[in-house]
């Protein structure tokens, strides 16, 4: 399954460190980034965060802040894991644009094709809709009432067959959906022949090297993982994201466990055609899919969501009007994503930047585009 039994396993190989200067970052702003991360902590001592920064293939020492979300809690450290919520997405799609690339899966085909189950009024969601919030579907059904009670995430997936209620039409308009990623997720399973988690373990962190990422918790071990520092509705949820029933559900639409430095791999990948270490994942060609900006080829979106939204396949681009996390000193080739449980992630293949930023508070976006900005304004050329 997706992560080591009763342990982490241990990071092989680490690439080098840089400094600053040798990625033709300046010194002084990093810094600058670096105590906007601890201003965006600052409200409350168990606040904690890592943030890793490179430039293609050269990176810099990750850097960690404050506690593992209780005030008794070790301090955060570089190889700290933390629940990255729905910067799961991309990696999720990653592997569904990899089925693409092999053949097995097509953008334009219809869902019913690869799920028969789901209800006739779906048959007409293509998975270019599941990867782009223009599917129609709100928000998951029974959600609250299958995690009070517990349920596996198959409960969730059988409720999603019977939907037969839409926002609106297929490819007219974009809403941020999760549940479109939960039949995306059955369909990566149905064609791969494996689980979702086990995919992801397979085809990307384990060949990439990247061993403190899983899609769901396995084992008991939670000495590396942060909590979340929770608002006051979701700690009085039994089923809250710290809870045993959620790190284990391994939901695809904000299940992910990771690193700083294991997410920047996947960027560095990305950033490098596909490539990186010597290990290919995707080719340039599907690279260059799943960072392309597909609004303007769904003809039926208005002028108004034209405008708004810019949405690769799971990425999400700098000119997205839902998504402050990547801020707006980006170039407008930048992809990247945002989870609520206070992490973003983005890459720039116009500069060849990137950042990793994990943190333990919720509902930062506005703080996380902040420090963004302070990243990308590092650059000096």
């Amino acid at each position: 399954m997706g992560s080591a039994p009763g342990r982490f396993r241990a990071a092989t190989n680490p690439d080098p460190h840089f400094h600053p200067q040798a990625l033709n970052l300046d010194p002084t702003s990093l810094d600058r980034a670096y105590a906007l991360v601890q201003r965006m902590l600052s409200p409350r001592p168990e606040y904690g965060a890592a943030i890793f920064i490179g430039r293609r293939n050269r990176i810099l020492p990750p850097r960690a802040f404050g506690r593992m979300g209780t005030l008794d809690a070790p301090e955060v450290r570089p190889d700290t894991i933390f629940l990255i919520a729905s910067c799961t997405k991309p990696i999720v799609a990653g592997a569904a644009c990899l089925l693409i690339e092999r053949g097995l899966l097509e953008l334009d085909q219809p869902l019913h094709e690869i799920i028969p189950e789901v209800a006739e009024e779906q048959h007409g969601i293509r998975l270019i809709h599941l990867l782009t919030h223009t599917s129609g579907f709100g928000s998951i059904p029974r959600n609250q009432e299958f995690r009070a009670t517990r349920q596996p995430l198959d409960r969730f997936l059988r409720e999603m067959y019977k939907r037969n209620t839409f926002d609106f039409a297929p490819g007219t308009a974009v809403k941020y959906c999760n549940a479109g990623f939960l039949l995306l997720s059955e369909a990566i399973r149905r064609t791969s022949g494996m689980s979702t988690r086990d995919f992801l373990e397979k085809e990307f962190f384990r060949p990439l090297g990247m061993p403190d990422s899983f899609l769901g918790r396995n084992d008991e071990d939670r000495s590396r993982i942060s909590d979340c520092v929770l608002p006051p509705e979701l700690a009085a949820f039994a089923s809250n994201w710290n809870s045993d029933y959620f790190h284990r559900l391994g939901n695809p639409w904000g299940g992910l466990f990771s690193t700083v430095r294991d997410y920047a791999r996947f960027l560095q990948m990305l950033l490098n055609g596909g490539e990186v270490r010597g290990v290919r994942i995707f080719s340039p060609a599907t690279v260059r899919m799943m960072t392309s900006n597909y609004i303007p080829r769904l003809p039926g979106l208005s002028p108004a969501h034209r405008i708004a939204y810019a949405k690769g396949l799971g990425w999400q681009l700098r000119d997205n009007g839902d998504f402050q996390s990547m801020g707006s000193l980006v170039s407008p080739r930048a992809y990247g994503h945002y989870g609520v449980t206070g992490c973003s992630v983005w890459a720039d293949p116009e500069t060849g930047l990137f950042m990793t930023l994990f943190s333990n508070k919720p509902y930062s976006d506005r703080e996380l585009g902040i420090v963004s900005n302070a990243v990308a304004a590092s650059l000096v050329e």
